[in-house]
Parts: structure tokens; C-alpha cells; sequence
């Protein structure tokens, strides 16, 4: 093809056409000590990294350094289990408790757990329930005594334990612990050989490991490599409690998740969200879908304690940032730049 080059439309691209300079812009702030990211544009994907992994060590931020971003992994939970409903395991529509016995909600489908619309009062219900392969198991026991917001498919509340819930019918239909079935179906075909589980209980092996890092009355602090956070026990870990990433990782996911051919269906608006000035339209499957200037885009973030990350893409433009940070508020950082104008950014 001969002319000149297209013209980069929407946030989205602009931010993915430079990962380097994003990763500098957000490491120059002062309560974000390092970021790691990466940009695809038409499946070519660029790093960048910047900062520090650790404002104690002063270790630099590598392609390599590993980060915690927590609820991604959402993502993954929710692409595998629509890969289970490509392949006929599970059907969208399935009524949970033809799966998972229990007083579920009436109405409660399976496509209602990874679009945050089940209804179940589990957005803060985070348990440790071990270490052992049952955990997630155990933990949907507790589920089960979760109150109900709203019926089934008919409203938006973040739920974590939904999550948790889908997790646990991945191992039903592909018969393997959700870790392993995440492994054998996602990390290793994609080559995510830097991607793995860790509790927050656990010190990672391997690469470097950025630290986390909060602002303390006005104050950076970097935060204990090990904690005992409900949200980073073993069970929590379809909802995001124990990811252990990269960007350039979380890269290849996204590259193979944006040709599958439930990616489209995975973008598709399940319920809006209330009218108003935030331009949040709903949920997805696994993404959360937001208006914006140029294009609209599809986005999950994630946190865990001192660490954030966000994924973006604009499937019209081609494009998709990831970005990750050793920091409380550094996702935070990037939101306003998707959602302002060019003269905004």
C-alpha cells in the first residue's frame, strides 16, 4: 500500500504509538516510582519502562521486572471461560446452579459472572480459604451466604466474588484447578513464560519483582514485600489477587485475544450503567466500556496493595496500551489521558 501513513486516531493509539514516553510521564510523578509498558498498533507491539521497581533499592524498572496488578487478571478469567463457551464446554446462558449447586439467584447465568451484573453482594467479600487446590472450591461455599443486590443481568456492581465463582466453573468443565487450567490454556501457548500465581503471603522466584509503594501522609513509603491482605489469598485468584506480570506479557494475551473470535462478543454492552457525566457506558464481559474522544474504548484496571495496572483498546484503531506501576495511584494517572481530548493529552 502506497500514500501517506494513517493518521493515529483516539487516545488509545496515540498512547500506544509511544509506550517509552508514557512510562517516563508516569515514573516522573512523584507517588509512581517506576511503570512498565507496552503498545500494540496492528499487532506490533513496543515496550517501554521507567523508574524504579524499588524506591528502597533503587533497582530500575526493566522489561522484565515483574509487577501485581491485580484485577487484569479478570481478563483472563473471563477469555478463558468464553474459550470453554467456544468449544461448547459451557453455554453464555447456562443457569449457574446447574453447575455450581447452591441458592443461587434466580436467573443467575453464566455470562452474569464476568460482567459484574450476577446481583450477588460480593464486590469486598475476600477470604482466605488456604493454600490447597479446593481453595476456590471453599471459597464459593462462603459465596453462597452473599446477599443479593438486584436480580441477575439487570444492573452493574463490581463483584469480585463473581469472579471467583466463574473461576470455579472453569475447573468443573476442564476438570483442573483454575491455576493450572489458566497455565495449560492461556500462559503457555501464548508464551506468557514471565506470568504465573503468587499469594501475597509468598516471595516470587525469578526476575525482579517491583515493590509497592503508597503515599503516607504526603509521604512515599514503600510497603512490606509479603502481606497477609484477604485480597491476595490463593482463592482470590480468579479475581485478581495473585497475577504476577509483565507488559510485554500481558501483551501477548492481548494480541491473541483481540483475533479470537469471541473478542467482539466479549466488547458487547450488557447493561448501561445509570445516565450522567461519566463516561462509563457498562460492562462487557470481562471489560468495562467507556466513551471517549475519538474512539471509544474497552478498559479493565486493577490493583493490589501499593501496586495498579490498566489495559486499554480501541479495536477501531487498531490499538492497546498496557500499563503497569508500582504504585497506589498510578492507574489513576492514566485514566485522565484516555479520557481527554488531543489538547489533553
Amino acid at each position: 500500500m502506497t500514500g501517506a501513513p494513517q493518521t493515529l486516531r483516539g487516545p488509545v493509539g496515540e498512547l500506544a504509538a509511544d509506550p517509552q514516553a508514557l512510562a517516563e510521564r508516569l515514573a516522573s510523578l512523584p507517588e509512581v516510582p517506576g511503570a512498565q509498558t507496552a503498545g500494540i498498533l496492528r499487532d506490533t507491539v513496543r515496550l517501554g519502562a521507567a523508574g524504579v521497581a524499588d524506591a528502597v533499592s533503587a533497582d530500575p524498572v526493566l522489561d522484565a521486572t515483574r509487577f501485581r496488578p491485580g484485577s487484569l487478571t479478570k481478563l483472563l478469567t473471563a477469555d478463558l471461560l468464553m474459550r470453554c463457551v467456544r468449544t461448547g464446554r459451557v453455554a453464555a446462558h447456562t443457569p449457574v446452579a446447574d453447575l455450581v449447586p447452591g441458592p443461587w439467584p434466580a436467573g443467575l447465568r453464566v455470562r452474569h459472572l464476568v460482567s459484574h451484573t450476577s446481583g450477588l453482594d460480593c464486590g469486598g467479600l475476600f477470604v482466605d480459604t488456604g493454600d490447597e487446590e479446593d481453595c476456590v472450591a471453599r471459597y464459593v461455599e462462603r459465596l453462597r451466604e452473599a446477599g443479593t443486590l438486584f436480580p441477575p443481568g439487570t444492573a452493574f456492581s463490581y463483584a469480585n466474588g463473581s469472579f471467583v465463582l466463574a473461576g470455579r466453573i472453569i475447573e468443573l468443565v476442564l476438570g483442573r484447578p483454575w491455576e493450572e487450567a489458566v497455565r495449560t490454556e492461556l500462559l503457555g501457548p501464548l508464551g506468557m513464560a514471565d506470568t504465573g500465581f503468587v499469594t501475597g503471603r509468598e516471595t516470587p522466584a525469578g526476575p525482579a519483582v517491583a515493590r509497592g509503594h503508597a503515599v503516607r501522609s504526603g509521604v512515599l513509603e514503600a510497603l512490606p514485600a509479603r502481606t497477609d491482605e484477604p485480597m491476595t489469598a490463593r482463592a482470590m485468584g480468579p479475581a485478581g489477587g495473585t497475577l504476577l506480570t509483565t507488559a510485554a506479557d500481558l501483551a501477548r494475551f492481548l494480541v491473541a485475544h483481540l483475533a479470537s473470535p469471541w473478542a467482539a462478543t466479549m466488547r458487547t454492552l450488557q447493561v448501561p450503567v445509570p445516565g450522567g457525566t461519566s463516561p462509563l457506558r457498562g460492562p462487557g464481559l470481562g471489560w468495562l466500556l467507556w466513551r471517549g474522544p475519538g474512539h471509544d474504548s474497552a478498559r479493565i484496571g486493577g490493583t493490589y496493595p501499593g501496586q495498579s495496572g490498566i489495559v486499554a483498546v480501541d479495536p477501531a484503531a487498531g490499538a492497546a496500551i498496557v500499563v503497569l506501576t508500582n504504585a497506589e495511584q498510578g492507574a489513576h494517572a492514566v485514566s485522565p489521558l484516555l479520557d481527554a481530548g488531543p489538547e489533553g493529552r
